[in-house]
């Protein structure tokens, strides 16, 4: 019979790494999974995939440990532990239940970022489905640097700011929203920064279009003239 430690040490082992491999992806590039879906899945999935990348040293660990036990005529673990430097077991586990999973998170979350996956099959003449819901989701995660965000309306009120580094577009599903950390106003067809302005938050729901604008690479922003 399984007891209560044992559980929680299979939780860890199996759960665990996932879950910090899982957050760490998201950073990149968050994707809205329905209620029904079964969350536990992505966590062991790349827990396997934290473990297939360590299974050779795993394996030799384990090798070592059951010729221990053969040697001791035990298969105590707290017995055979016992034996080995416990600041070499705690940076063993460390390794590979914490800071791999970070490492593997990251690398999956940079790999999603740049779309290489998606570039691959399309030169191989594949199509894949964007496990993002939405174009929303999208283009904001892909944001890397400064760029201008002319916003309309649906009452036709328009704005343009600045979306950088403290600004932030919520991805959550039925209300989302924007906040831009810098806003322009428009004096005598020109688009100027607001020195008073803190920033504006604008609903997603009541938003009619969305247009992006690129920064020139001399700090000068581009205005382009709004012609209605």
């Amino acid at each position: 019979m399984i007891s209560s430690i044992q559980i929680f040490y299979l939780t860890v082992l199996f759960l665990v790494p996932g879950f910090i491999s899982e957050k760490t992806r998201s950073l990149f590039n968050p994707i809205k999974t329905p209620e029904s879906y079964i969350k536990i899945m992505p966590y062991l999935t790349q827990s396997c995939i934290n473990y297939a990348v360590w299974s050779w040293l795993i394996y030799k660990k384990a090798w070592l440990i059951y010729k221990k036990s053969t040697e001791l005529d035990t298969f105590d673990l707290y017995v055979i532990f016992d034996l080995y430097d416990p600041y070499l077991i705690f940076l063993f586990s460390f390794l590979i239940v914490f800071l791999s999973p970070v490492i593997i998170g990251l690398f999956i979350g940079y790999v999603e970022s740049k779309n290489i996956v998606r570039k691959i099959f399309h030169r191989m003449g594949i199509k894949i489905i964007d496990p993002n819901e939405s174009s929303w989701d999208w283009k904001f995660s892909r944001i890397s640097e400064p760029i201008v965000v002319h916003v309309l309306m649906k009452d036709n009120v328009e704005y343009r700011g600045l979306f950088g580094s403290k600004s932030f577009a919520s991805s959550k599903l039925f209300t989302g929203d924007i906040y831009l950390q810098e806003v322009f106003n428009l004096e005598e067809d020109v688009w100027t920064r607001d020195p008073h302005s803190d920033g504006v938050w604008l609903p997603q729901s009541e938003i009619k279009s969305v247009e992006f604008i690129k920064i020139k690479r001399n700090g000068k922003r581009r205005q382009k003239e709004q012609k209605n």
